[in-house]
């Protein structure tokens, strides 16, 4: 007459044990058609990044979840990007993007071994050029 009551119980999805961070980014109908690879730092930036927006263009993502899948496929020394944005707000993906461009982006790294190589001195075994 009333039903069974142990069936409602299990009928009625289960509540998240905590608030996800992520509760804003859109739902996805599908998953991804293809996934990102991981980047850690050691491979060119704009390399990456170039595949990065092919893939994001074949998943058709919108800016956040763009800034979430690049967030997730950061690793090692990319990884720690992460730990340098401010953590009161949401990291765009323009954020994300210039962080990493400023740490691994080859116009920094010119600048970089631009001044080790005038530093460097010559070790007594070597032949002058």
């Amino acid at each position: 007459m009333f039903g069974d009551p142990e069936e409602a119980y299990f009928s009625t999805p289960p509540s998240p044990l905590s608030p996800s961070p992520y509760h804003h980014l859109p739902q996805q109908r599908e998953k991804p058609r293809v996934h990102p690879s991981l980047y850690n730092g050691l491979t060119l930036w704009e390399d990456y990044k170039a595949q990065f927006e092919l893939v994001a263009d074949l998943n058709q993502w919108d800016m956040r979840t763009k800034a979430a899948y690049l967030a997730v496929s950061l690793s090692n020394q990319a990884q720690a990007v992460l730990g340098d944005l401010d953590k009161t707000q949401d990291i765009s993906y323009m954020d994300l993007v210039t962080a990493l461009d400023s740490r691994f982006g080859t116009s920094n790294r010119t600048e970089m071994f631009r001044a080790s190589l005038q530093s460097r001195t010559r070790k007594p075994e070597e032949n002058p050029p």
